[in-house]
């Protein structure tokens, strides 16, 4: 065999390490169902919204993701709901935009994450089928009737 022998993997450039990439270890207790949405900090009562929102997080496929740690955020995520219901402002909407991203609660966000949620088999098929259509690879096709 003529060449130089192979560069030894640890030794090449161009590998996008990063530099703050963990192993976490996982928590003994993780979470076990929704935590209580709890008292606002200044005594409000909480708005409709921002109780269909702490629900609507919680019964998400996300919430599998998330660990005790992360409840604080989501809790400081519903405050910051409250006082842009009760007052909008640029400000408030750009954190909790911030604090969306942080938590996937997005479609973009989830992808950026690398999060891929499940979908239901009558939404696989219909993919499926879409993707036989543009490769002409059609089982079954009711047009086909029209052509003979």
């Amino acid at each position: 065999m003529s060449g130089p022998l192979p560069k030894n993997p640890a030794l090449k450039q161009g590998k996008s390490k990063q530099s703050t990439r963990a192993l976490l270890v996982a928590e003994t207790h993780p979470l076990k169902g929704a935590p209580k949405l709890a008292a606002h900090p200044a005594g409000e009562k909480w708005h409709a919204l921002v109780v269909k929102f702490w629900a609507d997080v919680w019964t998400s496929p996300m919430a599998g993701e998330y660990m005790e740690a992360d409840v604080h955020g989501l809790f400081r995520m519903a405050v910051l709901t409250q006082a842009f219901l009760a007052s909008p402002s640029v400000p408030v909407s750009a954190e909790l935009r911030q604090l969306s991203m942080q938590f996937g609660l997005s479609p973009i966000d989830r992808r950026r994450l690398q999060w891929t949620v499940a979908k239901s088999t009558e939404a696989v098929d219909q993919v499926e089928r879409t993707r036989a259509r543009r490769g002409r690879i059609v089982e079954n096709d009711p047009r086909e009737v029209l052509s003979k």
